[in-house]
């Protein structure tokens, strides 16, 4: 089916034919030097890009982005409110592909969608955008593919957090809205106080993994086992509640039981 076939669904030029936008969908929105000059910076770093918005409920932000990816560019412009949306009309999976999406979505959150396409899309990458009322931790979010987290009021209040998030996409790197990392990290101090503290040996290999280290490494850093090192990271991650190695050293880093250059890290762990 078509996005002319559904009208709850479809690209931004079907949506405003439809009458679903208007040609100025910001009217109102105080369009002042400084948030032309946004729209203008955002347009030029997605130009290029095959772009999926997924966004609900469709508030303030919905209308920012609308604005803020053009409409004249010949590449795929899709704007959605669903998971299922989204696996109906996304072609092209081997092509490069950006994906900003909520927190919630319309039948589900954005993390399952990021899970989605990220196990589908061979070249994807993906920005979340928290509302205020974000409940995502940090390392949830890196475990399900995230590239780039933004919050939704430093949009509002044009901090430069969209603009630095896909600048650094564009360079193949990850970026954590301040604001966001403020959050986690109060987020981290409640979490220690209910996580099964880590013996030595579990801390000791934590930071081997997250300096990228596989289990034959570690094994072979401090003299063990291959199997007992996997063991031993397995531990990790279930004490953390975390999926992956880079999620547990995400976690690790977040708790203060890492020390490791973080420019250093985010190219080991957050790149796809």
């Amino acid at each position: 089916m078509s996005s002319a076939d559904n009208p709850d669904r479809g690209d931004v030029q079907h949506l405003m034919k439809q009458g679903t936008i208007g040609t100025n969908p910001l009217d109102g929105l105080g369009q002042d030097d400084t948030f032309l000059t946004l729209v203008n910076r955002v347009k030029e770093l997605v130009k290029d890009r095959r772009l999926v918005l997924c966004i609900h409920p469709q508030l303030f932000v919905l209308k920012l982005f609308i604005q803020l990816v053009g409409l004249d560019s010949s590449l795929p412009r899709h704007l959605l409110a669903s998971i299922e949306q989204v696996e109906n009309i996304w072609t092209d999976r081997d092509q490069p592909w950006l994906l900003i999406a909520t927190e919630h979505v319309m039948d589900g959150s954005g993390l399952d969608l990021i899970r989605t396409m990220k196990r589908q899309g061979r070249d994807l990458q993906a920005l979340l955008v928290l509302t205020s009322n974000h409940r995502i931790h940090l390392a949830t979010a890196v475990a399900a593919g995230t590239n780039a987290i933004v919050l939704e009021e430093s949009i509002e209040a044009r901090t430069g957090a969209l603009i630095s998030a896909l600048t650094a996409l564009r360079q193949q790197e990850c970026f954590i809205d301040p604001a966001f990392e403020d959050w986690a990290i109060d987020q981290a101090e409640t979490a220690l106080q209910a996580i099964e503290p880590l013996s030595p040996r579990q801390q000791e290999i934590l930071n081997l993994v997250a300096e990228g280290l596989g289990n034959k490494d570690i094994a072979h850093r401090i003299h063990i086992a291959p199997s007992t090192a996997r063991d031993h990271v397995q531990a990790i991650m279930q004490k953390f509640g975390v999926q992956s190695r880079s999620a547990a050293a995400v976690m690790g880093i977040r708790l203060g039981l890492v020390s490791i250059d973080r420019e250093s890290f985010r190219t080991r762990h957050l790149k796809d």
